[in-house]
């Protein structure tokens, strides 16, 4: 049986511009059809123990709005949430503070309740921006 070899001209071309077409096609395509999701990934289930096992952490909600700041969906300053935390950490240590975070409030109002969870040695810290 006798073997063909090709030379260099005789080997046939792939089309580059066709395949050009579809790559540029389909990214414009992926583009387009592209939707960012928001995603909210806090999620606490109270599942029951049925008398028995460890009992899920207590959540507390703090919210960081533009000159105020909200725990438990009740305004209140600074220093009466910190004497509010530190009386419920004692009671659950293992709390979990979900703080929420308008993107209108400054940075410097959430440095300061960051910097109040420090000082209480609060572990446990969650941190969500609210939607506009």
């Amino acid at each position: 049986m006798k073997r063909h070899i090709l030379s260099k001209h005789q080997l046939k071309t792939i089309p580059m511009a066709a395949m050009i077409d579809i790559v540029f096609l389909l990214l414009v395509f992926f583009i387009v059809t592209f939707q960012s999701q928001l995603v909210e990934a806090h999620l606490v289930v109270n599942m029951p123990t049925g008398g028995y096992g460890p009992r899920s952490p207590a959540l507390l909600t703090l919210t960081v709005l533009p000159g105020r700041c909200l725990l438990l969906e009740r305004e209140m300053p600074l220093d009466r949430i910190a004497a509010w935390l530190a009386q419920a950490t004692v009671h659950a240590p293992d709390t979990t503070v979900l703080i929420k975070v308008s993107p209108e409030a400054t940075e410097g109002e959430l440095v300061r309740v960051l910097d109040l969870c420090t000082e209480l040695k609060l572990t446990r810290l969650n941190l969500m921006t609210l939607k506009e």
